[in-house]
């Protein structure tokens, strides 16, 4: 009898796009697909959701990703996806497709807050971070952006697509070459409504320390009571 009901639990586990977990709220787990990993941290609340972090790398690492943002996800609760399929040089959309799909669902193993969908990423990861906040305004509610910067399309056509009153973090270094972009990327959100926060490390075009991954975080808990939810 627990043999069979072991097999049902694993056919109808793997039919779907995410595993079913017994419970949600238990220990943190990570869960694989061929198109992301996913962090769920331990100790959620029953019945309660959380924001997701979306988070892209130029070579689609997603391993680096969760490592960076492991910590961070327990300490303040963080559902975090990183992209596998998102790499530079290949059209994004497949990769936002399938990033939109997880935040649309419904599903109480990964109890997503819909209006706090948080994007990161570093250098190419960083761009598409914006990228994604412009081809998807309502559903995205904050960017982390780490030595990436908005691609030229959004500065000729973009503004009508971007939505207002959002929130971005510059992770910046003064030795790497897209640091004057990046002030100028500051501008133009700001011009556009957003409140941004800059924060600067050492060391160039390179993954920002975790404590600056962490000064960001809390800046975003500032805004309001907790994660404030996103005005569309």
């Amino acid at each position: 009898m627990k043999t069979t009901r072991a097999l049902v639990l694993l056919l109808i586990a793997a039919a779907c796009p995410v595993p079913l977990l017994q419970n949600p709220a238990a220990e943190a787990k990570i869960i694989e697909s061929n198109k992301y990993t996913l962090y769920i941290p331990d100790n959620l609340e029953q019945n309660k959701k959380y924001p997701l972090v979306i988070a892209f790398e130029p070579a689609g690492d997603a391993k680096t990703q969760i490592a960076l943002w492991k910590d961070l996800a327990e300490k303040h609760k963080l559902i975090v996806a990183a992209s596998k399929e998102f790499m530079n040089g290949i059209d994004p959309a497949g990769s936002f497709s399938t990033m939109v799909n997880l935040i649309k669902q419904d599903d109480p193993a990964c109890p997503i807050d819909k209006s706090r969908v948080i994007t990161s990423g570093m250098s190419g990861g960083g761009m598409a971070a914006h990228m994604f906040s412009a081809s998807h305004a309502k559903l995205t509610w904050a960017v982390i952006s780490n030595c990436g910067t908005i691609h030229p399309y959004y500065y000729r056509n973009g503004k009508p697509f971007y939505g207002r009153n959002k929130l971005a973090v510059f992770l910046a270094s003064r030795t790497d070459s897209n640091y004057g972009k990046m002030k100028e990327d500051k501008q133009f959100l700001e011009e556009l409504g957003w409140k941004t926060k800059w924060i600067e490390f050492e060391g160039g075009h390179m993954v920002a320390l975790k404590e600056s991954y962490e000064r960001a975080v809390t800046w975003l808990e500032s805004q309001g009571n907790g994660l404030p939810k996103v005005e569309k």
